[in-house]
C-alpha cells in the first residue's frame, strides 16, 4: 500500500477569506475563576497595600501629582495612596479600549461582552508534528 502526498494549500472554492472581510462579532460571557468573595479579598488587600505600603523612590513628578490629589509620604519616603485617592482613580477609568487596526473600519473596541480572538501582533505559528 502507498501513501498519498499529503497535499497543502489552498482548497478550492473559498477558504482564505479576503482581509477586507467583514469581522466576525461576538457576544460572550465573564469569565469569573475566582468568585466575588476572592474578588473582594484581592481588592482589599491592594487597596491595604496602598494605603499602608505605597510605593517606594517614586519619581518626583509622580510625588507631586499624587500629593496634589491626597496622597502623602511618610516618614520613609515611601508615597501612600489614601482609600479615597485610590476609588477617585478607578472611579475615572475608562470601561472601554479601542485597539486600532491598519485598515479602516477594522478597530477592536474592547467593551462590554464582545468576544474578541488576536495573534497579539505577531503573525500566528502553526506547527505540524506530522
Amino acid at each position: 500500500m502507498t501513501e498519498q502526498p499529503v497535499r497543502r494549500g489552498r482548497r478550492r472554492g473559498g477558504g482564505g477569506g479576503s482581509p477586507a472581510a467583514a469581522p466576525l462579532r461576538m457576544a460572550g460571557g465573564r469569565l469569573d475563576p475566582l468568585g466575588a468573595d476572592a474578588v473582594a479579598a484581592i481588592d482589599a488587600a491592594a487597596r491595604d497595600i496602598l494605603a499602608t505600603v505605597g510605593m517606594g523612590d517614586a519619581p518626583a513628578a509622580v510625588v507631586t501629582l499624587v500629593r496634589d490629589a491626597g496622597g502623602t509620604l511618610d516618614g520613609d519616603g515611601r508615597l501612600l495612596f489614601p482609600l479615597a485617592l485610590v476609588d477617585a482613580a478607578l472611579a475615572g477609568l475608562r470601561r472601554d479600549m479601542v485597539l486600532a487596526a491598519r485598515a479602516p473600519g477594522l478597530d477592536m473596541v474592547l467593551s462590554g461582552k464582545a468576544v474578541h480572538l488576536g495573534s497579539g501582533g505577531a503573525a500566528p505559528m502553526v506547527l505540524d508534528l506530522e
